[in-house]
């Protein structure tokens, strides 16, 4: 459970490719191919702050996501772009890159 402010960034954060690429074999696994998201792990990861107008604008595409697998729709594109925004706030935004 995150509680918190800018939680539509968190939730993009940790769930992009950046996050899984650096930071995935950090966390203990779990039942079901999943990590267990410690808090004594994830308060060493560097996230970067965003403004209240960045974080409206992830929330809404990650409420997005969640609706649209909600209704067994692909997700692919959005998680995608969601990712390349990510990137982006983090000062990597190459076209040709991809942490997949």
């Amino acid at each position: 459970m995150i509680v918190g402010r800018h939680l539509g960034y968190l939730a993009a954060f940790f769930n992009s490719a950046l996050f899984r690429y650096c930071f995935f074999e950090d966390f203990p696994p779990i039942q079901g191919g999943n990590r267990e998201l410690r808090e004594v792990l994830i308060g060493r990861i560097p996230v970067k702050d965003v403004s209240d107008e960045e974080d409206a604008e992830y929330e809404c595409r990650v409420m997005e996501i969640q609706q649209m697998k909600r209704q067994a729709l692909p997700t692919e594109e959005k998680e995608h772009e969601l990712d390349m925004m990510i990137l982006a706030h983090y000062g990597m935004s190459h076209p040709g890159l991809s942490l997949s």
